[in-house]
């Protein structure tokens, strides 16, 4: 079952999530497989749970999610979806999407307001029942922030509540951000025990910022490499803890789909992947 570390404050979103994927008996079938979905340039996405839904799950939700207006209808559609195949199957696991950017909300800022949200099967009636859970960064709020899947203990939240708010504090986020929450996945990997069984050292990091939301020009909507204030970016954090390869999300909008679950990049060139068709 994936790690994923879920930080919202007012400026940007950051999700990392490793990529491993195992059998039900905990043998490892894929150390290195995309969870991570990148939606319409202003939501960041990844799963726990059942890996191989359609042959890959990312790549199922990535298609759902490309012919869904808005995240809301997305995120219903994905419980449903899940929820029958749920059934179809006789599956009786705990499945969990996870959702980060910003949505509209009336009276609010027309770039929206930054939430996490879940469709999980854990929130409604086991196995089958898929609810949608949604929280918001309200005023007053420097930032909300959820584990999902394996459960951090809580002196791993507390290191994590601190990282976030010294990143704030001296205005080092997003980058410090979302290496902090990187390296806790690779902590839980290398720490032994029942949860680093499941966990990969490996993950990815989405990090959407506030400002690029509707900017225009030719980064308006794009996800580039690299994490940055300014721009909507993610990156491949390798086994040991490296930066210099990465993979992308699937990216997924306006009913189309991008393949980025095995595409690799180089830091630093010339690339900008863009949601759409």
């Amino acid at each position: 079952m994936t790690l994923i570390l879920t930080c919202a404050t007012r400026e940007y979103v950051i999700q990392a999530s490793d990529r491993r994927v195992c059998f039900a008996d905990g043998t490892i079938k894929d150390d290195d497989q995309g969870k991570a979905i990148f939606y319409c340039g202003r939501i960041a996405i990844a799963y726990t749970g059942v890996a191989d839904i359609e042959g890959d799950t990312a790549r199922w939700l990535a298609g759902l999610l490309a012919k869904a207006p808005d995240i809301e209808t997305g995120l219903d559609a994905i419980g449903a979806a899940t929820a029958a195949y749920f059934k179809q199957k006789q599956l009786r696991i705990e499945h969990t999407v996870v959702a980060t950017g910003w949505a509209k909300r009336r009276g609010e800022p027309p770039e929206g307001m930054p939430f996490i949200a879940a469709s999980s099967n854990t929130y409604g009636e086991y196995p089958y029942g898929f609810k949608t859970r949604i929280n918001f960064v309200e005023s007053g709020s420097a930032y909300i922030g959820y584990d999902f899947g394996q459960r951090l203990r809580d002196d791993e939240k507390a290191n994590l509540d601190l990282a976030v708010r010294t990143a704030l504090k001296f205005k080092t986020a997003p980058g410090s951000i979302a290496r902090a929450l990187a390296d806790q996945i690779r902590a839980v990997s290398n720490g032994g025990g029942g949860r680093a069984l499941w966990v990969s050292k490996r993950s990815i990091v989405q990090s959407l910022s506030r400002s690029a939301l509707g900017a225009g020009g030719p980064l308006s909507g794009a996800l580039l490499s690299g994490i940055g204030p300014d721009f909507h970016g993610c990156a491949y954090v390798a086994e040991d803890g490296a930066l210099d390869e990465w993979k992308t999300p699937w990216i997924a909008c306006g009913g189309g789909v991008t393949t980025g679950g095995g595409q690799t990049l180089l830091p630093g060139k010339p690339s900008i992947l863009r949601s759409g068709g």
